[in-house]
């Protein structure tokens, strides 16, 4: 498993290398982006501080078009990162199929004898799609993840840095412990992708022999078989949506824990008068940006 793996990634790399200007340009896309989000609560900020200290509303005004350009900033960006990974995206997964069609065509003979096509059907597409799923996992997920972290890291630190270290401990805690879960999960992952690939190449190769099940009255003994199938195929399912809702449980009340010490600690801090109730807006937003983001963070690792 580890050997396909690797070899997987590399096809994966080769494939994106002649690419790679394009690449770069949307992952630094993507990180300006998310750098730009992480200013706009700062301006939220500034704007309620000054509506709870009696600023004026053509301060409140300025704040708010500042706000607005921040946002068509971001628009911009991320209109660039999408339409730039749809056409690099589709065209390396083209690639990915000629390579595999070129690759498949040279097996011999008894290499197509020994093999069902439906199952060679269902690797090829699983592995093509793959690319797609790896590809916008890092793109979409993977850095802005590490981008929006580390910035929100740092304005915790300048305006507030016990709240910062609570936080940094906790996003430490948490990654560790849903990277093993991932791992401990994979295993089911791996069992269920199996029985869909069987359930599928079944399908393929009794739809292909079709006749020859008719001519030999085997119709009944197929139906009996698929049903077992299926039902082997439904438990490995199964086995692998509850662990990952009972890690979700375990997610959810991390984050609740993480949501109600930090905001206790605010308030320990407001009352001493080192935080204004724009940083309470601050604290907000950015966990909930925290929370949006670790969220799928198993998910992506299993995925990859």
């Amino acid at each position: 498993m580890r050997t396909e793996t690797r070899q997987t990634w590399n096809i994966f790399f080769q494939h994106l290398r002649q690419y790679r200007m394009k690449a770069v340009l949307l992952f630094v896309s993507v990180s300006l982006a998310v750098g730009v989000e992480i200013v706009v609560p700062l301006f939220f900020k500034r704007f309620f501080d000054l509506l709870s200290g009696g600023g004026s509303a053509e301060q409140l005004v300025q704040i708010l078009v500042f706000i607005v350009l921040l946002n068509a900033v971001v628009w911009v960006l991320w209109r660039i990162v999408t339409f730039g990974s749809d056409a690099l995206v589709s065209r390396v997964m083209a690639d990915l199929e000629k390579t595999s069609f070129s690759y498949l065509h040279r097996h011999s003979y008894g290499f197509f004898i020994n093999t069902f096509v439906g199952s060679l059907v269902r690797k090829v597409s699983r592995f093509v799609r793959a690319f797609n799923v790896v590809f916008n996992k890092m793109l979409y997920d993977l850095v802005p993840m590490a981008v929006r972290i580390a910035a929100i890291l740092a304005v915790l630190f300048v305006r507030m840095p016990k709240i910062a270290w609570v936080v940094l401990a906790w996003i430490v805690v948490y990654l560790i412990i849903n990277y093993f879960f991932s791992l401990f999960k994979l295993k089911y992952d791996t069992q269920k992708a199996r029985m869909d690939t069987q359930v599928t190449a079944r399908l393929s190769d009794t739809l292909t022999n079709n006749s020859n099940i008719k001519l030999f009255s085997a119709l009944g003994r197929e139906i009996q078989s698929f049903a077992r199938l299926l039902e082997s195929q439904f438990f490995a399912r199964k086995r692998a949506l509850n662990v990952t809702s009972a890690i979700d449980s375990l997610q959810a009340i991390f984050m609740i824990a993480l949501e109600f010490g930090v905001l206790y600690m605010a308030v320990s801090l407001w009352e001493k008068g080192l935080l204004t109730i724009g940083d309470f807006v601050l604290i907000q937003v950015y966990l909930l940006q925290i929370f949006n983001r670790l969220w799928d963070f198993a998910r992506i690792i299993r995925d990859l």
